[in-house]
């Protein structure tokens, strides 16, 4: 038996931007288990990337990280989950977010 005791309605990640960074880079740490620091290029993926699963999605990305390693030519794609295919070359638009 489920019992509905309490419903929660929290923004999505689309709409907490700084959150994104920040969960993201708690993430990595408990994975590394010491600081990091993120590069320009991931801060820019990570902001203007499509949060559609929202937290769980968010911890997949940064265990992916963890497990690839950052790339040296800035293509974050493989560590995000894009159900439309056509969407991967929008990814790095630098024109959808102003964030620097």
């Amino acid at each position: 038996m489920r019992t509905n005791t309490l419903r929660l309605s929290l923004p999505s990640l689309n709409d907490r931007l700084d959150d994104v960074l920040y969960l993201f880079s708690y993430f990595l740490q408990s994975f590394r288990h010491r600081q990091v620091s993120l590069s320009k290029i991931l801060k820019k993926a990570l902001i203007q990337h499509d949060w559609w699963g929202n937290i769980r999605e968010l911890h997949s990305v940064a265990l992916r990280y963890y497990i690839f390693g950052d790339t040296q030519n800035g293509a974050y794609d493989s560590l995000f989950d894009i159900p439309d295919e056509n969407r991967k070359e929008s990814l790095l638009d630098t024109a959808r977010s102003s964030w620097t």
